[in-house]
């Protein structure tokens, strides 16, 4: 199997290792921002919930303050992505950790006072999920710019494992803050991880890359780096280029230094055909060959440019295959992780609550421990098979769950899924950052997030009613998907031979 994923690597004792990211200043200041933040994030939610239940005594008015907060996270991820490809993503992750800090302050402030109403938190959440949309994209968008090509996998692994990490403690860490100093003061603390969250960031300075390389390489998605020989890649500078030494592939100005889609100047236009022509020969599809040509992106409207991150996703076969599968599993952990799990705790494996709690922490610890081996391999594997092994394995997954009634074998089979959601997400974003040009890399992700994001209620309003005739019904359903999936990746040639 490994023969069969992995390409050939005559470097690989040179792959750093997992914790080798660790060395760069700027990789810790990164890991820590996002974590800090991620933490905030799982902080709020504890924080919201509880004050309003404390005010109101109404879950729907809970309910209420909740999807305040939801909804224009989900609206406007595509609008954060957008600009993440227009302004310095550095300066637009800072601006929405200090806005965020600045309304947790407001908001934990005016609850000592007494004065919060229910009308006041659920503007305190809009606001607060809008601004949240503005750092997740840019925050992935970033990394190429901090770190260089073959580091890339062990990074979003450790990255990886610190948004776990932090997903799991944040809300029990709100919890016992409020549990000993009340919601007032979760709201204080939550701010104060957000403004270090913004310190962070801005003290982040992103590798500086030279005019030629940037102009280059922004105008083509296609495959490259140390298998091609190209001095293409992240590496080399894909994105804009400064005279700044805080400038760089993640970290643009709003000035003249934009570039668009199709490239620059008609030598740059030249070296991508000359690309397009090699790749062909192979049997690839290039980058440029499916992204639009619209012109300066400084003409464009706002939902212009949203539309062509759109179009640039959607004719990407490769992207199109990435993005299918993060929403497949998106729709496994709105649905199946979530209602499912709950009805085998409660009517399969009768174990109740405990049980629901040792389900979540089995998938959550799988993923940890997936997002860890896959920084620990290095080395550039076949993601596109990766991509397929991993549909069929959740299939299996899902299948052997509504088939099994015994606690210890449903948690091994969870764990093990997992553990590949985990492995397989280190490669597939780093395939992403490493392949798609940074003037439009963080609009992909955001239609990445935005499509999560739609698909989440979806899964849970199906999944309830499977569920409610039959665990094993619900289960085969979502197999049924994954399986289809997986058929769908291997029938391309172009995505099979992603690497």
């Amino acid at each position: 199997m490994s023969s069969t994923l992995a390409a050939p690597d005559p470097e690989a004792d040179s792959r750093p290792r997992l914790w080798s990211p660790a060395r760069n200043r700027n990789f810790r200041l990164l890991w820590a921002g996002q974590s800090l933040s991620l933490l905030g994030d799982g902080f709020s939610v504890i924080a919201f919930s509880w004050i309003t239940l404390t005010l109101t005594g109404s879950t729907l008015a809970l309910g209420y303050v909740l999807a305040f907060q939801a909804v224009p996270r989900a609206l406007f991820t595509l609008v954060g992505g957008t600009l993440g490809d227009t302004w310095s993503t550095r300066t637009l992750m800072a601006v929405s950790s200090f806005a965020r800090a600045a309304l947790m302050a407001a908001v934990g402030l005016i609850g000592l006072a007494d004065g919060l109403t229910v009308w006041m938190l659920c503007a305190a959440a809009a606001a607060f999920g809008t601004v949240d949309a503005f750092f997740h994209p840019a925050r992935v968008a970033i990394l190429p710019s901090v770190v260089d090509e073959k580091t890339l996998p062990p990074a979003n692994a450790l990255l990886s494992a610190g948004a776990r990490t932090a997903a799991v403690i944040g809300p029990g860490i709100g919890g016992t803050v409020i549990a000993f100093t009340g919601a007032p003061a979760a709201f204080l603390v939550d701010a104060v991880c957000f403004a270090v969250c913004g310190w962070c960031v801005l003290a982040i300075r992103p590798r500086q890359r030279n005019a030629q390389d940037g102009s280059a390489d922004t105008s083509s998605a296609a495959v490259s780096g140390p298998d091609s020989g190209s001095e293409s890649g992240p590496d080399s500078g894909t994105g804009s280029a400064s005279g700044s030494p805080d400038s760089g592939a993640g970290d643009r100005t709003s000035g003249g230094d934009e570039k668009t889609l199709a490239g620059e100047s008609p030598d740059a236009r030249g070296s991508v055909e000359e690309k397009a022509v090699a790749e062909k020969a192979d049997g690839g599809k290039t980058g440029a060959e499916q992204q639009p040509d619209p012109g300066p992106a400084a003409q464009l409207s706002l939902g212009a440019r949203i539309r062509e991150g759109v179009v640039y996703t959607w004719r990407d076969p490769r992207l199109r295959t990435i993005v299918a599968l993060d929403t497949a599993i998106n729709f496994c952990y709105s649905g199946p992780f979530v209602v499912g799990f709950a009805t085998l705790a409660n009517e399969v494996l009768s174990g109740g609550s405990a049980t629901l709690g040792l389900l979540n922490g089995a998938l959550a610890g799988g993923a940890l421990l997936g997002a860890l081996a896959g920084g620990a391999v290095g080395g550039r594997l076949r993601v596109g098979l990766l991509v397929a092994a991993l549909a069929g394995w959740l299939a299996m997954g899902m299948t052997v769950l509504g088939l099994v009634d015994s606690t210890v074998a449903v948690l091994a089979v969870v764990l093990t899924m997992g553990f590949g959601i985990g492995f397989q997400g280190v490669y597939g974003i780093s395939w992403i950052q490493r392949n798609i040009p940074q003037n439009v890399l963080s609009r992909v992700i955001s239609v990445d997030m935005v499509l999560g994001y739609a698909v989440a209620p979806v899964s849970l309003i199906v999944c309830g009613a499977l569920a409610g005739r039959s665990p094993t019904l619900l289960f085969s359903f979502v197999g049924v998907i994954l399986l289809l999936t997986g058929l769908a990746v291997l029938s391309s040639r172009s995505v099979r031979e992603m690497r």
